[in-house]
Parts: structure tokens; sequence; C-alpha cells
């Protein structure tokens, strides 16, 4: 991808800023455009350079506020932002939902893509994101991801305009790419603005910071142009990686098999068969890029490269979504992106077909069709939705003889969620009807028209 912005630019300026806007981006005279504001400097002179431009045009601007929680003066950071949205005439927008860690992802990671979720969320049709990143930034995420031997997607580092989470329907561009840090700052303190300063910042225990506060200065003063070229080779990387995508792309569409997806799928399954003989990164990229299409961020490398050597091993493995939001799962040749299993319902749930609602695995059940008359109905009312707990038989059609639900799950390769996570139906102490196995003989006898079975759908959050 070639660059759009010049770098650099000789110093910040709102008229710069506007140009960049209307040209280099495209912006509509009338854009609607919300501004991820956290109220340190950039994203302050962000907010009030577009304020400026907002008065010899027609765009309309807002600010949204994400508190991660994670400081003790957070509260008191969204409150002042607001003051200051109120001063400049801007709506303003907030939400506070604490990130908690958990093993194998940076606390920032998370608290990033939390951030990136909620303003995806927010945003109206036509609205625009606008994030205050700049050449620093970008020269610092060069650097971080080259030490932690990520790939060339990874090394094209900031992109300047893309969705704002993969398949999102809305924008998210960053105009202020081809100014510095100092360009910024000067511009801010030339004219008298106040900004948050968050602590954690000057903590070089985060690897980003030490890399900005220790390690950049040091190298800059050997080489007052290696910002410059850090952000060249990012942008180079970027014009591989957008081809490499493209390759993916035809990979993952021949592989895909739309017929595998079920309840808790949350895309379609691909088959990895000749996939997991390829190298460590390349089965890395396709499993990353397969996770990035439906929506869901990204397993750490560590995982991904635990999956395959998993399925190597012993033809099973699973990995988890940083923060919990879901979970890969490889059963019979296939790569499953499912939603995160929560915990087993063991109740039994009297059915009487009206719409049911299984917090405890995330599911609405409803009737696929309905009874035509109380003569369909057969005069039962003993219907219940149940859980496996083992043991159990079912009829099939045409048979005399019963078989244990298990042969007949191992035989039909039904993958193993589906078997525990999902009820089947009972009706006078015999189980009528099975997901991935369907209708019993018994429930043909009991019922000779419209049987009704039920249709499985995830809850939302």
């Amino acid at each position: 991808m070639t660059a759009i912005i010049n770098f650099p630019e000789e110093c910040y300026d709102p008229a710069i800023l506007k140009r960049v806007l209307f040209e280099n981006f495209k912006l509509a005279n009338d854009a609607q455009i919300v501004v991820a504001y956290s109220g340190g400097c950039d994203s302050q002179v962000l907010l009030n350079s577009l304020a400026n431009i907002r008065a010899s045009s027609k765009i309309s601007v807002s600010a949204a506020h994400f508190d991660h929680g994670l400081q003790v003066s957070s509260s008191r950071w969204a409150n002042q932002c607001r003051r200051w949205s109120k001063d400049l005439g801007i709506k303003f927008r907030s939400a506070r939902r604490e990130v908690v860690s958990d093993s194998g992802h940076s606390l920032e990671a998370l608290a990033r893509e939390a951030r990136y979720r909620w303003l995806d969320e927010i945003l109206k049709p036509g609205e625009i994101l606008l994030t205050a990143h700049h050449a620093d930034d970008q020269a610092e995420t060069f650097l971080l991801h080259l030490f932690q031997g990520k790939s060339i997607e990874q090394l094209a580092g900031i992109a300047q305009s893309r969705d704002v989470l993969w398949g999102s329907s809305n924008r998210l561009i960053r105009p202020m790419l081809g100014f510095t840090r100092n360009q910024i700052l000067k511009y801010a303190n030339d004219h008298a603005l106040k900004w948050v300063e968050d602590p954690s910042n000057n903590s070089t225990a985060f690897y980003r910071n030490f890399i900005r506060k220790e390690l950049a200065p040091i190298l800059y003063s050997r080489n007052p142009d290696l910002r410059n070229g850090l952000v060249k080779a990012a942008n180079s990387c970027a014009e591989v990686s957008s081809s490499y995508r493209l390759e993916l792309d035809r990979l993952l569409s021949s592989q895909t098999r739309p017929d595998k997806r079920s309840v808790f799928c949350l895309t379609d399954p691909f088959a990895v068969s000749g996939k997991i003989s390829a190298s460590v990164s390349e089965f890395a990229d396709l499993v990353r890029h397969w996770i990035h299409k439906s929506g869901c961020s990204s397993p750490t490398n560590g995982q991904l490269d635990s999956l395959r050597k998993q399925i190597v091993g012993v033809g099973v493995g699973s990995c988890d979504i940083r923060g919990g939001e879901a979970s890969v799962r490889f059963y019979g040749g296939h790569l499953y992106l499912i939603r995160q299993l929560l915990t087993r319902c063991f109740r039994s749930i009297d059915w009487d077909f009206s719409e049911t609602l299984v917090p405890e695995v995330g599911l609405k059940i409803v009737p696929g069709n309905c009874w035509s008359s109380e003569e369909d109905r057969n005069g039962s009312d003993d219907f219940s939705l149940n859980w496996r707990q083992g043991g159990e038989t079912f009829r099939l059609p045409g048979r005399k003889h019963k078989t244990s639900l298990k042969k007949l799950f191992q035989a039909r390769r039904i993958p193993p969620w589906e078997r525990d996570y999902l009820p089947y139906l009972v009706c006078q102490d015999k189980i009528i009807w099975v997901y991935g196995i369907g209708e019993s003989e018994d429930y043909r006898q009991m019922f000779k028209n419209n049987r009704i079975s039920p249709i499985f759908s995830l809850l939302r959050d």
C-alpha cells in the first residue's frame, strides 16, 4: 500500500490536517467524525483542530471516551474530557468497562481491543472514526513488532485507513501519521492546551514505553532520519501484506466449509488437510486471517504454534481467543471458531414450544414449526429439553433396537461441544429428537404429522 500521507510534514497545523482529511482521505465536506478521545496530548490536539476545521466546513464532530478502569484517576479523567468537549461545543460519549488480564495476553492489548469493540458498537451509519496516532507511534510499533519476531503483516504496523474491526462496515482513519510527537506537542504548548497525563506512559516496565523513552532516543541521536526510515519500512511491509492477504483470501475460499457450520460457530469452519504440513508461520498466518475475517481478535503466536503441535501430535487441539471471546477447536480435519462455551446446563426444562432462553449455555430455543391442531399434538404435554449426562440411548427411524447416543455421535462425527452443550428433546420419557441425528422412530410413531423440533441460536450480549 502506497503511503497517502507525506512524511514528515514541516510542522503541525490544523490547515495541513484539513488538507490531509479532504484531499488525501477524500472526506466529504459534511463528514460525520467521531474522535477516539483519551484526553491525552495527541487526541486533545486532534479534537481542538477539528473544532477549528468545523468553523470553515460542514463537518460534524463528536468525542468518544473509553475508560478501561486501569488507573485510579480514570473516572476523573473521563469527567475532565466531558468538560473539555463541552467547552468546544462537541457532543461527548463515554463508557467504562474494566479490563481483566488473562494468561498469555498483555493487559495493553486487551484494553485496546475492548476500546475498539466499544467504538465500533457506538458508531452510527456514516460516521467515521479518527484516532490520533502519529509517526512516532508508527516507528515504535515497527520496532516493537520487529523485536518480538512478528510477521510481515504485523510489521506493517498502524494502518492509515481500515475497518474499525475486521468485517465491520465502520471506517477508521488516522490523519496524524504524517506528524511527529514533537510537532504535535509544540502545537499544544503554543496554543496553551491542557491534557491528561497517564502515569502508566512513564513506566518502562511496558515494552513500548521502554522503546519510546530509552531505546528510540539513543537510536535517533545516532541517526536523526531513522524515524522516517522506520515509517517507510512499515509502509513497505504494508504493501507486501496487502498482496499476501489476497493470497490468503484465495486459500480460505477453497478451504472453508459452510456445510460444517453449526450453532456455536462464529464463521465457516475450514479444512486444514495439507495445511498442517506448512511452516509454523504459514499455518499461523492462515489461521489468524481466518479468525480476523470473522471479526474476532487473534490468539498469540505461541498459542497458534501450540495448536498446530496439538493437531500434529494427537489429532485434536484448541486455543482460546484473547479476552475469552471465542475459541478455536480442531475436530475431524476441520478448524472451528466457536463462541466461548459457558457453564454446562444439567437441569431439565419443561418445554411448551415457546421461546426459551438458557443463559447457562448462551442459547435461545424456538420451535421449528407449530401444531396445526390439538389432534396433531396427540394430547401430550410431556415435553422437556434435557442435556446429555452419559448412557443415553436412541432408536433410529426404522430400527427395532436402540443405539447409544455416544456411538451415534461418533459415527456421525458430531463435534464434542455440540454433544454436551445442546439439549435433546424428550417426550414420555423417550428421547425423540437429537441435534445432528434428527427424529427417533418413537417420535414418528407418537406423532404422525407436524413433529416439532427445536431451533437453536446464540444469545447475543
